[in-house]
């Protein structure tokens, strides 16, 4: 029994301590975005909109009645009385209803749509803020190392000052390096901290205890994969990712549908030159005095056409054909936006990956580099300009580095929005075609 206790206290204590991981992140983002939330909600209205098309093809019915009563004197004379049912359907309503049933189903794709799109964003928009968040927090703790390492030299330097192997001037250069690196320090903080806030923001929740570190060995596979391509392969991928962009892509299908609702408009616009034909029956009865007096009920065939005028039903269906062309123009140039987002966000990707093996190999030859240079100053082999300039190429090497692999992970973010992919896996598969 003590056992079990302590072990769920260092499951209680584990889990109070963790960090917020990315895909912890999205959820909650997918729980708390104030947007999302509201998306949804129109997408459940658009739903209802839907079934409530489906109710104008059946009858509708109404039932009415009146009472009347005459008194002489407060006392009781006499009353009368009736009542009424009629039913009425459509039969033709020149495609009114028909096409209204289509526009409402569109809407519902699209709400639908739109939800997932808003998913996508969401989602988006949290890789984005954590991405930012990871890359100020290297890059405050590469000028940390590099505060740490500026203090190191400086010792050093007062050390060989103190015995006369170097010169002031050269000592005072130190001193200002460790003050630019100690003003880097609080720089870096401070954006670090503002990248926090807005992580936190749009998640509606505090983080307590950071973040989690993504690695740059969690995509090694793909970055190798994309390193390893030519331009045939690139070409390939492009046109296979066009395609899949072509299916998934949630503002080109909302594009699509718009376009169709604007068909539907100038149908209903056309349908207003044609006649209306409907089919009602009502029956009536009446009384008197508690007697029924007589009753009722007929069968009508009603039947209505425009005649006059019709000037401005022709300009609706102008209006309407105008706005069929706009839908058609605007989904045109969404499809060539996003055909060319993906062709700009892949060969992003893959320029992002293999700047990532260039800096890798760079930051390794800095850091070897560096580290002799170091050991030659602190034997009085290399002079205090020597090891700064080699101090300088480090640091630009670490920055690159860094700016290399958190582009790689922002145009992979990119691709996958414009791809309608919620999941590494899906992309990674699409890949491997």
């Amino acid at each position: 029994m003590k056992i079990i206790f302590i072990t769920l206290l260092l499951m209680v204590i584990l889990t109070l301590n963790a960090e917020l991981s990315l895909q912890e992140a999205k959820q909650i983002a997918l729980q708390n975005n104030p947007e999302l939330l509201s998306v949804e909600s129109s997408l459940k209205s658009a739903i209802l909109d839907k079934y409530s098309s489906y109710l104008t093809f059946i009858p509708s019915s109404t039932l009415s009645g009146s009472y009347q009563e005459s008194r002489k004197f407060f006392e009781f004379e006499e009353y009368a009385g009736s009542y009424s049912l009629s039913i009425s359907q459509p039969v033709f309503m020149g495609g009114k209803i028909w096409y209204g049933h289509k526009t409402k189903r569109n809407n519902e794709s699209i709400a639908r749509e739109t939800f997932n799109l808003q998913i996508q964003t969401t989602l988006s928009g949290v890789e984005t803020r954590f991405f930012a968040v990871l890359e100020a927090q290297d890059a405050l703790e590469s000028s940390q190392k590099d505060l740490k390492s500026t203090e190191t030299n400086l010792q050093s330097a007062e050390l060989r000052f103190s015995t006369g192997t170097i010169s002031n001037t050269e000592l005072l250069r130190f001193k200002s390096e460790l003050a630019s690196k100690q003003v880097s320090v609080l720089q870096r903080e401070t954006a670090y901290n503002t990248a926090l806030n807005e992580l936190e923001n749009y998640l509606q929740t505090s983080i307590e205890n950071g973040i989690s570190e993504i690695e740059p060995d969690q995509y090694k596979e793909l970055t190798d994969f994309l390193q390893g391509i030519d331009d045939s392969d690139t070409d390939r991928l492009i046109r296979l990712l066009s395609e899949e962009a072509t299916e998934n892509n949630s503002s080109l299908k909302i594009s699509d549908l718009n376009r169709r609702n604007s068909v539907n408009s100038k149908k209903i616009s056309v349908g207003e030159f044609l006649p209306t034909v409907s089919l009602s029956y009502s029956k009536r009865w009446n009384y008197y005095d508690l007697q029924s007096d007589n009753q009722n009920e007929g069968i009508s065939l009603n039947f209505s056409m425009p005649i006059f005028p019709l000037a401005d039903k022709a300009l609706s269906v102008g209006k309407a054909h105008q706005v069929v062309k706009k839908t058609e123009y605007q989904h045109k140039s969404t499809s060539d936006n996003i055909l060319l987002s993906i062709k700009k966000n892949f060969l992003t990707l893959i320029t992002s990956a293999k700047m990532m093996e260039s800096a890798a190999l760079a930051l390794e030859f800095a850091e070897e580099t560096y580290q002799q240079t170091q050991v030659k100053f602190n034997t009085g082999m290399v002079t205090a300009n020597d090891l700064l300039n080699v101090e300088v190429t480090l640091i630009s090497a670490r920055n690159q580095f860094t700016t290399s692999f958190y582009n790689f992970l922002r145009a992979k973010s990119a691709l996958m929005q414009q791809l309608g992919y919620t999941d590494d896996i899906q992309l990674a598969d699409i890949l491997s075609k």
